[in-house]
């Protein structure tokens, strides 16, 4: 049962709730924990004599022709009179059990089940929507924005650069198999559309079909993770932490930019507009940075959460899944998640590793596993200037040596010099943009901060690939409207045109 909210003593204020009280995983617990559920031990004495009735029935033929045998004095007459007691015996307990599985049958769809009135008022008489073949100029530009948060003609630029029309067969339609040897026909046009609106909108895929698309929504079970595949393994070596490398001639221009943001001044106003003093901004920059690196943890649904007995609302959990559900929480955030790496570039324009497990620490975890800094050593060999990242304090460690963090003490007694702490004040007001970009992220595309759109446990998961694709958009528009990071107001730094970003070939 969950716990009791308490007061404080001294205030009276109620305290804080449990953790486990608000979980939207919590189930209904109207037994006691020693009661056994009505409807379990209904069912399962349904299940006892409907068994009992099977097996008496199957003995009967072998009785009868037993009884055959006696009727032709092949057997002796003490066999015989045995043999006819045994076939009433079976008789009378086959019509036993069988009235009890009918009357058990009866009871329970008359406390458990939904009467054929009640069911009648309540089935909708709506006819479902017919499937509306979506295409491009199909929605208005208002649609567009708000179905896909993309404008028609920036639709019409993505569609180009995904060139889902390579992937038609000869009938213009995209084969994709529904794993029973059978294919669905997906219109490219259609399936790109579906994949923008339902990250943009995060509705489920019979919300989408009721809603816009109709038909219905089971053949976008197989459509969905099709495209998702495709544009992840199409985009791999952009996405990744790999792409650093096409922007490698531009780390000296995004230092000279981050340089320029912390050499600013800062003008502070009171409430009626007065001056009231300025921030001189840095002479230089102390460490020469080209971008900014950082984890997210994104929420996901709790894999496997079935219960030893589906019918008894107080059942405990499988203990079989224990291992995978503990595989993916955290308990820092005490919510099961993944966790995914980003790095950020003053352009606007992020790279990812993973997602892996929430459970896995920032640096001695996820950016081994990344081998982010391996990487920038293995790039930046030769070079005559070493650039490197900036992250948190949690990146304030020996072990990577081509990531820099702030200034900090490591004993009491020591204390910061006035510079190091300005120095820190104007990097993490720098480092604050990527978690404008999460934000950014979760706002524009709605699938992401929804946990019932990351499921693990399904027999072809694709939660990760769902991610990596949202990030993708995400650049995507940034190339063609911008962020909070790439303005005049911060770096100033402009990202490239949408098709050579897309473009696996172009560098700049």
């Amino acid at each position: 049962m969950p716990k009791v909210r308490r007061r404080r003593e001294r205030t009276g204020a109620m305290r804080s709730g449990p953790i486990n009280e608000n979980s939207v995983y919590s189930r209904p617990m109207h037994l006691d924990a020693n009661q056994v559920g009505f409807r379990w031990r209904l069912q399962r004495e349904m299940i006892r004599a409907g068994e009992a009735a099977r097996d008496y029935l199957a003995m009967l033929p072998f009785i009868a022709s037993f009884t055959i045998l006696v009727q032709n004095d092949v057997i002796s007459l003490g066999a015989a009179m045995a043999a006819t007691s045994l076939a009433r015996l079976c008789q009378l307990k086959f019509h036993e059990n069988y009235n009890l599985f009918l009357n058990l049958t009866r009871l329970d769809q008359q406390y458990h089940d939904i009467p054929f009135d009640e069911e009648a008022e309540n089935r909708s008489t709506t006819p479902r929507m017919p499937r509306q073949h979506i295409r491009l100029n199909t929605w208005s530009e208002y649609e567009c924005r708000r179905f896909t948060g993309f404008k028609r003609h920036e639709l019409i630029r993505l569609y180009t650069c995904f060139d889902l029309v390579g992937q038609t067969s000869a009938n213009g339609r995209i084969r994709v198999p529904n794993g029973g040897g059978q294919f669905h026909n997906f219109h490219p046009e259609e399936l790109f559309l579906f994949v923008m609106a339902k990250c943009r909108l995060g509705f489920t895929n019979l919300d989408l079909c009721d809603l816009i698309f109709g038909g219905q929504a089971s053949v976008w079970s197989h459509g969905f993770p099709w495209i998702l595949r495709y544009l992840d393994n199409r985009y791999e070596t952009i996405l990744c932490h790999q792409g650093l490398g096409r922007f490698a001639s531009r780390f000296h221009y995004f230092y000279t930019q981050i340089e320029r943001y912390c050499q600013r001044a800062l003008d502070y106003y009171d409430i009626n507009g007065t001056l009231t003093h300025i921030n001189v901004g840095l002479i230089y920059l102390p460490f020469i940075i080209f971008g900014f690196i950082d984890c997210s943890v994104f929420r996901v649904y709790r894999p496997f959460s079935s219960t030893v007995n589906q019918f008894y609302a107080g059942s405990q959990r499988n203990p079989r899944y224990h291992d995978a559900q503990r595989a993916v929480y955290t308990g820092w955030k005490k919510f099961h998640g993944i966790k995914i790496e980003t790095v950020m570039l003053p352009n606007g324009l992020s790279t990812v590793y993973g997602p892996v497990s929430a459970r896995v620490f920032d640096t001695t975890g996820v950016a081994v596993m990344s081998g982010i800094d391996q990487f920038l050593q293995v790039l930046m060999q030769g070079w005559n200037i070493t650039y490197y990242l900036f992250g948190d304090g949690v990146y304030n460690t020996s072990t990577l040596s081509r990531i820099r963090s702030y200034f900090r003490t490591y004993r009491r007694v020591d204390v910061l010099t006035r510079d190091q702490i300005v120095v820190n004040q104007r990097l993490k007001a720098c480092r604050e943009l990527i978690e404008h970009t999460y934000a950014d992220l979760q706002n524009i595309f709605r699938l992401c901060p929804l946990p019932s759109n990351f499921k693990l446990g399904q027999s072809h998961p694709y939660a990760q690939s769902q991610l990596r694709v949202c990030f993708l958009l995400y650049n995507c528009y940034v190339c063609l409207h911008g962020n909070s990071t790439c303005c005049y107001q911060k770096f100033n730094c402009l990202p490239p045109p949408l098709e050579d970003y897309l473009d696996p070939n172009m560098t700049f």
